[in-house]
């Protein structure tokens, strides 16, 4: 009888050991789903804006990533007024008109772009490595202007950029705006990159004769270069109206399609992590595209040059 108890009590231990086992593992899974989906609503509802208005960028901005770590290949960016120069609302950007002459810049504002283009550069190629990182006075009057969110977790708008741009009131109050939205167009592309599609959230608020009426999008050529092309509301496709060719690392340049004329460009970035590779943005006020645009082709450029290198990275490992 000893015998067959000590048997039937073993039989019971190894049985609650098992459901103990069992317990365990299935609070280790909802804990591991519980965290999921906190990692989940923490990316996707993270920066959530609700309201909506008309994009006001300046004309000239400063660049850079939000965090030194990027998600799924992307990075958040910070555009902020310029350290040298006083901002307000008042001096926004708020509208300007879709005309004929805007494929082409006035030979004043191109040579004041390149002239700047080239003191800008020279200066930023000589401080690389210290400019940008003191903390002067002119520092201080920098104000945030907009953020580039990037929602990596948005499968079926792949790619996709929310812009959010500051609004402040009398009483210095800060709140945020939605403004433009930015993903794939399609999935299948031939080139270095998918196509991205740009819109104004205030679109239909807009004259048909204001430029944030229109949708953009970012084409690529195999040589990394890319257009900005747009389709307003009379039209029914894209039409280009710029390229661009450079880097983020060395300068973007946006060009008439003959480039014979000069429409925005990007400064050589501060390589010093600490600064958040900021760069500067400058945008002729004859340019043929909103002023957002020259900071969402940095972003895209950024992602799409991240994700070749990945991509190749893998393919050296696994040979």
């Amino acid at each position: 009888m000893s015998g067959s108890e000590d048997v039937v009590q073993h039989e019971r231990l190894s049985i609650d050991k098992d459901r103990w086992f069992c317990i365990g593992c299935t609070a280790f899974l909802i804990l591991v789903v519980i965290v999921i989906c906190v990692v989940v609503y923490i990316f996707t509802e993270s920066d959530k804006v609700t309201e909506y208005d008309t994009s006001k960028i300046p004309f000239q901005y400063q660049l850079s990533i939000r965090n030194l770590y990027a998600i799924n290949n992307r990075y958040d960016y910070v555009i902020s007024s310029l350290p040298d120069q006083e901002f307000t609302q008042e001096s926004n950007l708020t509208a300007r008109p879709i005309s004929n002459n805007n494929y082409t810049t006035d030979s004043n504002n191109s040579n004041n772009l390149n002239n700047s283009n080239n003191s800008n550069n020279s200066n930023h190629s000589n401080n690389s490595n210290n400019s940008n990182n003191s903390n002067n006075s002119n520092e201080t009057k920098q104000i945030e202007l907009g953020l580039l969110i990037s929602r990596s977790l948005r499968l079926l708008t792949p790619g996709f950029y929310e812009v959010q741009e500051d609004r402040y009131l009398p009483n210095g109050t800060m709140y945020r705006v939605i403004t433009a939205t930015a993903s794939y167009t399609n999935l299948i592309y031939i080139a270095w990159g998918p196509p991205i599609t740009i819109k104004f959230v205030n679109s239909d608020q807009t004259t048909s004769n204001d430029l944030i009426s229109c949708e953009y999008q970012l084409t690529w050529t195999f040589i990394a270069n890319g257009y900005v092309n747009r389709k307003c509301k009379n039209e029914s496709k894209f039409n280009a109206i710029a390229y661009v060719k450079g880097s983020s690392l060395f300068g973007l340049g946006f060009y008439s399609l003959d480039e014979k004329e000069f429409y925005a460009y990007t400064t050589i970035p501060n390589l010093a992590f600490w600064t958040f590779f900021k760069r500067d943005v400058y945008i002729g006020r004859n340019a043929p595209f909103p002023t957002i645009i020259p900071a969402l082709y940095t972003a895209y450029y950024d992602y799409l040059l991240n994700t070749r290198t990945t991509l190749s990275m893998k393919r050296i490992g696994s040979s």
